[in-house]
Order: C-alpha cells, then structure tokens, then sequence
C-alpha cells in the first residue's frame, strides 16, 4: 500500500481512534444498556458452549445474530473483557469514517470527502457509542461497507462488487433488521444510472445466501419462517396503533404493549404476532390519523441533543433545581450542534439536486432510516444515516464557502477596476 497516497485515510482513522479511546477514560461512562443485556447473555451462553441461548441450551429468536456472534467471538478468545470490546469497536468506528472518505469520493469528490470524515470522526453522538454494549457501531460500519461496494459496483460496472455489496447487507441485516428492505433503496441509483437489473438481482441473492443459514436454523428450531429474529416492529406498530385509534399516547402505548409482554412464552413469536396484526389493524382503521402522528414525530427522531449518551438523561427542569448550568449548557450546546448539521444537511441536499443522479442513493437512505417514525421513533436509530447527513452537511458547507469567495473575488474585482 502507498502510504503517502492514503495519508489522509491514515491520519483521520488516527484521530477518530485518539477521540474514541480518549472517551473510555471517563469514569462515569456506562457500559451496559438494556438492550445489551440480552445481547450479552446470549454471547456468554455462546462462549461457554450453550448455543444462541438467553437460558443456557434453549435455542432463542429474540435478537439478530450477528452482534451476539461478534461478542462471543471476543469473549471466547479474550474472556468478557469489556475494556478489550471497547478497543474494537472503537477501531471499527474509526475504520467507518474511512468508509465514508471512500464514498463519498467516488460520489461527489475529495474535497466533500475529507469534511465529511472530519465531521464523523469528531460527531460527539456516535463517540460513546464505541464504549456501549449496543450494535451501534458495528451496524453502522457493515452498512457503510456495503454502500462503499455498491457505490464502486455502480462505479464501475461490477457484476462482483455488487455481489460482495450483497452478501454485506446480509450481514447488516443480520446485526439490525432494519436493513431487510434495503435493496429496494439500492433500486433508486440502480435505475437513476440505469444499471443492467441482472446485477442488482445478483446482489438480492447473494444478501440472501449471507441470510439463509439463519433462517434455516429458525425453521429448525421453532417450526417457523423467523428470517432473522422475532423482535420485530410489532409493539411500535401496536403503540402508533394505540395511538392512532385513540386510545391513548404512543408512550402509553409502549408501556401497556410491555406489560403484556409476561403473558407470552420468553421466545416473542406469538407476542409479536399478536401485536403486529393488533398494531395494523387499528392502523387500517385510522390511516389519517396514523399518517399524522408518524409525521409529527420526525422533527423530535432528528433534532435531539443524544446527551443521554454522556450521562445527562433527565428533565432539563431537574437540572435546573439542582443549580447544574453545566448539564444544562451542555445538552443546549448539543442541540445547537444537532440543529446546525441538520440545517446544513437540508441545503446540501438542494445544492446537491444538479448533480442528484450522483447523491439520490444517499439521500433514499435518509428517507428509509426517518421511516423508523412509522413504528419506533427512538433516537438513536437515526445514527446509520448519520454519515450521509454529515456528507450533505459537507456538500452545504463546501457549497457557502465556494460562493462567499466568489462574490469576495467580485468586489475585489470591481474595486480594482474603479481604483
């Protein structure tokens, strides 16, 4: 490899890493959340030989695979060092702003590409995540990963990239979900730069075979299509539901839709069926009102402060009382921060409408991770689209800074003319 040629690559992965390493000295970090409980009970099952277990040697579809299977690969060579987890997801999030150089090089060019890079390397929300027993970090570096092969398979015309793209969206599939429908998405730039749909095929079954040997397993065990896990969008579906029908608050919603949890076997099989049919149902019934409140709810899924993430998670009321101006200028400060790259975001995405056969893929991606507005608006599932709203934000900057110097040149211009 030529090292001067890949110096920036170098030099930011560096930084990201100082930034993410330099977190993990803050005593006060936590750790372990509530959905990495689970996930880390099945990975100690895993290492200590009892299968993809919550109780030891009762096979479970609770949860996607992949992250589990991660951790107890690292608890079986390691033990259960959370010191250790820290130091890889810290290196595969610094890898992720190199993915993002990547792509964006080929999208738009360097000069967008190295801001963007800075501006993920330095985005204070993802920064905890590398020290968070959450799926975060590696779902974000699988998705970038197969975006960089499908954009270079656009690129060049690869029957093979597009292939390896789609094994890679398998894998981020089977780490969160969410990404099942994303070849529809990859359909967008695959139609714009009108792409054989042979090769986008071709990357449908290869996601495919990366997802099969799960699926399999499911059947063998519970006698059902579980195509990755059975926690699916029933109780969002079932609280928007709730909600929509009148009934109540989403919150409120959630927190009956959890209590009734108990009253099904500990697998969610039937549980999340019971919901998501419930959930629909009450949906058909008010559409409008469905519509609604899913569209209200997308200014709050974006414009957060993710100060829950530095310990700072209650009312800023609370603070306030306490004399804590210091929580309380911080989480403002974070909301300010949030505020600006999502503005700047908003105008890269029109600067960047001349130029859209080269950005719709990005743009589509945004679009598809807002849809969580639909069944599950919690924050933090906005983080994977967070690198193509830095992108834009970078275009946007880039953009303003262009023009500024341009009408500077012309006023130096003139005066020179009339000096």
């Amino acid at each position: 490899m030529n090292i001067r040629k890949h110096k920036f690559e170098i030099i930011i992965f560096l930084i990201a890493l100082v930034l993410r390493l330099s977190y993990g000295l803050n005593p006060g970090r936590h750790v372990m959340t509530v959905d990495g409980q689970t996930y880390d009970k099945i990975a100690v099952n895993m290492a200590e030989g009892e299968g993809f277990s919550l109780e030891p040697g009762v096979p479970t579809p609770v949860r996607a695979p992949f992250y589990s299977f991660f951790l107890a690969s690292i608890y079986s060579t390691i033990g259960r060092s959370f010191g250790f987890l820290q130091f890889v997801q810290s290196v595969i999030d610094s890898l992720s702003c190199v993915l993002l150089f990547m792509i964006v090089t080929t999208a738009v060019g360097k000069r967008a590409a190295v801001l963007s890079a800075i501006l993920y390397a330095t985005y204070l929300p993802i920064i905890p995540y590398s020290h968070m027993v959450l799926s975060e970090v590696l779902f974000i570096f699988l998705l970038l990963f197969s975006v960089v092969l499908i954009v270079q398979a656009i690129e060049r015309d690869s029957a093979m990239l597009f292939g390896i793209g789609g094994f890679l969206i398998g894998l981020s599939a089977l780490t969160r979900g969410t990404t099942t429908l994303l070849p529809l998405i990859v359909l967008v730039p695959v139609i714009a730069n009108r792409v054989k749909f042979a090769k986008w095929l071709l990357m449908c079954f290869f996601m495919i075979v990366s997802m099969a040997p799960w699926t399999v397993r499911n059947y063998i065990n519970f006698n059902k299509i579980i195509p990755i896990c059975t926690i699916g969008p029933g109780l969002g579906l079932w609280s928007s539901g709730y909600a929509a029908a009148g009934m109540g608050t989403y919150e409120e919603g959630m927190e009956k839709g959890r209590a009734m949890e108990t009253l099904f076997p500990i697998d969610f099989i039937d549980y999340e069926k019971k919901m998501f049919t419930q959930g629909v149902e009450w949906i058909k019934e008010n559409p409008a009102a469905y519509a609604f409140n899913a569209l209200k709810k997308i200014p709050r899924f974006w414009w957060t402060s993710h100060s829950s993430v530095y310990g700072i998670d209650r009312p800023l009321s609370e603070y306030r009382k306490k004399g804590d101006n210091r929580a309380v200028t911080f989480r403002l400060l974070l909301l300010l921060y949030q505020g600006t790259i999502l503005a700047l975001a908003a105008a890269g995405m029109l600067f960047s409408l001349k130029t859209w056969k080269k950005t719709v893929f990005f743009a589509a991606i945004i679009i598809y991770f807002t849809g969580h507005v639909a069944f599950d608006p919690c924050n933090r599932f906005h983080l994977p689209a967070i690198p193509f709203v830095l992108m834009f934000a970078s275009m946007a900057s880039l953009e303003m800074y262009n023009r500024i110097n341009s009408a500077i040149g012309r006023k130096k211009g003139l005066r020179n003319r009339h000096g």
